[in-house]
């Protein structure tokens, strides 16, 4: 046991032995188990407050609500500020196999921001609150987060309440504006309204010895289409919000590109909120097969007349793995053979299947009749 957690040791002493401190910090950290910020410090903490029956921070600073940037690692004050923004959820799985969610808030006041992170039991209490809400948010612990910023994380017994006497002047207004993809500017943030034409299969990369997944779905308005770039935990999300091709999105917050004079959006802090916009109604246009000439991005649809096994190969640039699978579609104008890659080769086909294929790239080599 550290010294830091020795002193506060000292303050309960009188109630309780060392031994049965120890075990009531083995049990907080257990039911906390799923918290990424959960340590035996923190724990320590939690059973000296409840045994005194109430905590060093509430005497600390007598219910003083603290500006947005007055705010310092190891305080845990009562925050205000305007919710700026929302994440969607994101899962993932402790040490032991647990599964659990974290999503962020950024809180904003006239002196300042703060990410705040909310974990499994905290995400049930956002259902009441949208950005542009002024909230009073009790009993966190505020800490320096990743990026060198100070973060401010919810514990399970945190609550978040509209702060109704909030002085206004003291916060930023709140302002969602929606910009046409024709009018996104390259290194900002932007909220768009669109529909999803293309939701692709993911696929993986390796990077630094780890293994991530991305995928880019397309999206379009009234003025244009774009990519926008779900990377890693992210791109759960497809399956989390139940996303389709044809779905219509309000997205916040999203981070806007530019590539070799092409833009496209990245998610990363910002919100996907699925529902019906208004956006103009997209129908994908198939073409014959017979009709199709060398071009990008097309579509077609027709049952699989031949179909191969899949395929493993050695790329000869760095030695990795790779697969590959060619099938034949075709309809009543004539067949092409297709060749899917990668994750894609996992798909289930059978000869007979009638298939749809979107965003496909037609090309002509001397082996095509």
């Amino acid at each position: 046991m550290d010294n830091e957690i020795l002193e506060l040791y000292e303050q309960v002493k009188d109630k309780l032995t060392m031994e049965e401190f120890q075990a009531k910090i083995n049990d907080i950290s257990k039911e906390n188990e799923d918290l990424g910020f959960v340590d035996d410090y923190y724990a320590a903490e939690q059973v000296v407050n409840n045994i005194l029956g109430a905590s060093k921070d509430d005497q600390k600073s007598n219910g003083e609500i603290l500006d947005i940037g007055d705010l310092e690692p190891g305080s845990q004050p009562v925050i205000v500020g305007m919710i700026n923004s929302i994440s969607n959820p994101k899962s993932f799985k402790t040490r032991k196999g647990k599964s659990g969610q974290v999503c962020n808030m950024e809180l904003k006041d006239n002196t300042g921001e703060i990410r705040v992170v909310l974990w499994t039991e905290n995400i049930k209490l956002l259902k009441n609150f949208k950005e542009g809400n002024i909230v009073k948010i009790t009993d966190v612990d505020i800490k320096e987060g990743y990026r060198g910023d100070n973060e401010a994380n919810l514990r399970p017994r945190s609550t978040i309440t509209h702060f109704k006497e909030a002085d206004l002047s003291k916060f930023p207004t709140y302002e969602e504006n929606i910009t046409d993809i024709e009018d996104l500017v390259p290194d900002t943030k932007a909220n768009i309204i669109a529909r999803i034409i293309r939701i692709p299969t993911p696929r993986t990369y390796e990077k630094d010895g780890k293994e991530g997944k991305v995928a880019s779905l397309e999206l379009k308005d009234a003025t244009g289409e774009i990519s926008y770039t779900l990377w890693n935990k992210n791109v759960d999300l497809i399956d989390e919000l139940g996303l389709d091709a044809g779905d219509s999105v309000k997205i916040l917050g999203a981070q806007v590109r530019e590539r070799n004079g092409e833009l496209s959006l990245t998610h990363w802090d910002g919100r996907i909120i699925k529902g019906d916009f208004d956006v103009p109604e997209f129908s994908q246009e198939f073409i014959k097969i017979g009709n199709i000439t060398e071009q990008s991005n097309i579509a077609i649809k027709g049952v699989i007349s031949k179909l191969q096994d899949v395929r493993t190969f050695t790329r000869k640039s760095d030695g990795s793995e790779g697969k590959l699978r060619n099938f034949d579609v075709t309809d009543d104008t004539g067949s092409i053979r297709t060749t899917i890659w990668g994750h894609d080769t996992d798909i289930l086909l059978t000869k007979g299947d009638i298939v749809k294929i979107i965003g496909a790239d037609a090309r002509f080599d001397d082996y095509t009749d």
